[in-house]
C-alpha cells in the first residue's frame, strides 16, 4: 500500500503554514473592515455575523469539498478552484496538500492569489478606513465602501 506519510515532507509544511499565515493575515484584514463599518455599539451584531458569514462561506466549500471527496464525486476542476479561492484556501488547501491530493503548483497559485486578495484588500481597506471611523450614523453598506473608496481616489 501507499505511505500515507509520503506527503509530510519539509516543502509540504512549508506550504502549508504560508497558506495558513496568508489566509489568517486575509481574515484579519477583513475583520478589520467589517469592524470599522460598526459605528455603534447595537451595530456589533450585524458586523460580526456579516464577518462571520463569510467565514462559513470558505469553511462549507472546504466541507463540501472534504465530503464529496470522500465519496469520490468531486471534480479536479472544482477541488483546484477551491485550493485557490481566497476565502476557501485557508480551510481547504494545507489538508489537500498533506493528502497529496492538489500539487504545488496549485499549492502555489493558492499563496498568490491570497497575496493578491491581500494586497487589494490593504489598498480598499486603506482608502475607506479613515473615513469609515469618523463616520458616525446609519451602518455603511458595501455600496457605501466602494463610493468612499472612490471619492478617496479622487480626493488624491
Amino acid at each position: 500500500g501507499t505511505d500515507i506519510f509520503q506527503n509530510i515532507t519539509f516543502v509540504n509544511i512549508l506550504l502549508c503554514l504560508i497558506i495558513f499565515i496568508l489566509g489568517f493575515i486575509f481574515y484579519a484584514f477583513l475583520g478589520g473592515l467589517v469592524g470599522a463599518t460598526i459605528s455603534k455599539l447595537e451595530e456589533l451584531n450585524e458586523g460580526m455575523i456579516s464577518y462571520s458569514f463569510t467565514m462559513i462561506v470558505g469553511a462549507y466549500i472546504g466541507l463540501g469539498i472534504l465530503f464529496a471527496s470522500g465519496i469520490g464525486g468531486v471534480s479536479y476542476s472544482y477541488l483546484n478552484f477551491a485550493c485557490i479561492f481566497p476565502l476557501s484556501s485557508l480551510f481547504i488547501s494545507p489538508s489537500f496538500i498533506l493528502l497529496g491530493e492538489i500539487s504545488v503548483g496549485i499549492a502555489l497559485l493558492a499563496i498568490v492569489a491570497l497575496l493578491v486578495s491581500i494586497f487589494l484588500l490593504v489598498i480598499f481597506t486603506s482608502k475607506v478606513y479613515q473615513t469609515l471611523i469618523l463616520t458616525k450614523g446609519n451602518r455603511i453598506k458595501i455600496k457605501d465602501l466602494i463610493a468612499i473608496s472612490k471619492m478617496r481616489k479622487e480626493a488624491r
